[in-house]
């Protein structure tokens, strides 16, 4: 009795997990896509067809979250759209980059 209560008591909790939502860290995102031509800093300016990646730290302030969320998904100038970003990272990424660089 004992064990099938413990057993019960078991499935039940982990049932719960099942929809909680994993934390998304915003960093990793940026990290895992974006330092290889923005760099850590955000001013690596790595050349992308010709044309210096822009400096995130001038860039970033004066778009609004819209605006940034399309730049990561669609691609502006000669940056592509950001593949390796899924639907649930964009909004930790973009508020780590609010908080990276901010006005």
């Amino acid at each position: 009795m004992r064990i099938s209560t413990l057993l019960l008591g078991i499935l039940v909790g982990c049932a719960g997990s099942e929809d909680s939502d994993v934390a998304i860290d915003g960093a990793t995102v940026y990290d895992d896509n974006c330092v290889v031509c923005h760099g850590a800093d955000g001013d690596q300016g790595t050349e992308v067809n010709g044309t210096a990646a822009a400096d995130l730290n001038t860039a970033v302030p004066g778009l609004s979250d819209e605006e940034l969320a399309a730049v990561i998904t669609d691609g502006e100038g000669s940056m592509s759209a950001v593949a390796g970003v899924a639907d649930n990272e964009l909004d930790p990424l973009i508020e780590f980059l609010r908080e990276k660089f901010p006005e």
